[in-house]
Order: structure tokens, then C-alpha cells, then sequence
């Protein structure tokens, strides 16, 4: 509930989401500043339109944090004086971006998730932590073709560390720190009916690897980097 332009009450709201529209409310103020002294709002505003305007090579960075309206304003204000354009992130984000550049991305919508997937995969990814409610909405909740929820559906977590999210599943396998390239590609290469030797940088055992894999009877969904905004979830396992 809104009283004028204070939250005061929030209903159905996960801890994260509390303390997050709790800071929304409070008052803010922000002083702006020319040369480390504090000047008006449209005074700040035209030196920094007179600097732009003079520079040759302007980068606009770091909008990812805002809201959308400010990343939209960020990206109409870089087109209009030519500037480069990078939105910030984490260097996991950076990673991610270049890697849909270069191949692509298979992805499923959280609906997709609901209604179809019986085999749920997170890896590094701790939703039970990040995204308080995911699990509740989307893993243990009935879908159109899971209607018994969670018992219709078989959660594993890979991880380097033990998490609130791997507690909760059926399955959970651990990883060495740097291991998950050597992990995945031996994992693909079972799902294939390949069984490569194990190498010295993961934990992962044959006959745990042939033990699940036969579960693969139809095209799965995964979920990766929840966080991040997203529930970026992957199809194909």
C-alpha cells in the first residue's frame, strides 16, 4: 500500500524484496558537484553537456544498475552524441554477453519452466538464497504437465560449495574450484554415451555420471545465474 509517495505496507513480499522496497522509500537527496564544489542541479547539467559535446570519444557507463528508464535515457543520450555504450555488470556478465555474441543462447521461459521441466539443473547458481521465492513459484508449485510439483520433478545442484538451494534438492555434485569446463565437457560426452577418462580437476565419478544420465528420455531445462537478473534458464540437458 502507497500513502502519497511512501511505501507503507508490502504484502506476499520475500526478505529481499522487503528490504529492497524499503530503501525506495526513504528519502534521498544528492548534491551535485563541479570540480569537487557543490553547484545546482542545471548547472551540473550543462557542464556535463558541455563536455560532451567537446570530447571526442565519450563512453556512457555503467547504467546496468539503474532502472529502466535510465538505462533508456543512457542509451538515447549515447546515440545522440555517438558515444560508445557499456552497461557495467559484473565480469560473470561480460563473460555471458560475449558468449551470446559469439553462439547464441538456447533459452525457456519461466512458464516453460513451470508447466514442463521434470529436470531441473542449477549450476553455481543458489536461487534459495538470491531469488527467495523461484523456488516456491516455479520448482514446487503444480504445471500443466507436473501436477504433482515438486514430486513430479528432480532437482540437481552443481556447485563448488554446499548451498541453501543444494540442501533442498535430490542430487548434489561438487566441484574443485576451475573444474566446471572439464565437468560440463565430460558430462556432455556421457549424455552422448561417451564415457571420457577422468582428469585430475574434477570430483565427478563415471558411475555417478552413468547412474543419472539415463534419466535423459526427452529435452530438459536448466536453470544458470539467477541472479543476475534473470533467471536465465537453458534448455537441452
Amino acid at each position: 500500500a502507497v500513502d502519497g509517495n511512501q511505501l507503507v505496507q508490502l504484502e506476499r513480499g520475500c526478505s529481499k524484496a522487503e528490504s529492497w522496497m524499503e530503501r525506495q522509500s526513504q528519502e534521498r537527496s544528492f548534491a551535485a558537484r563541479r570540480n569537487g564544489q557543490e553547484v545546482s542541479l542545471p548547472d551540473a547539467i550543462d557542464a556535463a553537456a558541455e563536455l560532451l559535446i567537446e570530447s571526442r570519444c565519450p563512453l556512457v557507463l555503467g547504467p546496468a544498475a539503474g532502472s529502466t528508464e535510465s538505462q533508456r535515457a543512457a542509451i538515447e543520450l549515447a546515440e545522440r552524441v555517438g558515444a560508445a555504450f557499456d552497461p557495467g555488470g559484473s565480469t560473470l556478465h561480460r563473460a555471458a554477453t560475449s558468449a551470446l555474441q559469439q553462439v547464441g543462447l538456447s533459452t525457456a521461459t519461466l512458464g516453460e519452466i513451470k508447466n514442463r521441466a521434470d529436470l531441473i539443473l542449477f549450476w553455481r547458481s543458489d536461487p534459495a538464497t538470491t531469488h527467495p521465492r523461484f523456488l516456491e513459484r516455479f520448482v514446487d508449485s503444480a504445471g500443466t504437465f507436473l501436477p504433482r510439483g515438486r514430486r513430479d520433478r528432480h532437482v540437481i545442484v552443481i556447485d563448488v560449495h554446499r548451498t541453501a538451494t543444494a540442501d533442498l534438492a535430490d542430487d548434489f555434485q561438487q566441484l574443485e574450484q576451475g573444474s566446471d569446463l572439464d565437468f560440463i565437457s565430460r558430462l556432455r560426452a556421457a549424455v552422448a554415451g561417451e564415457w571420457p577418462k577422468k582428469s585430475g580437476r574434477t570430483s565427478m565419478q563415471s558411475d555417478t555420471t552413468r547412474t543419472r544420465t539415463p534419466r535423459r528420455s526427452a529435452p530438459r531445462t536448466s536453470g544458470r545465474s539467477l541472479a543476475r537478473h534473470s533467471a536465465c534458464c537453458r534448455s537441452g540437458l
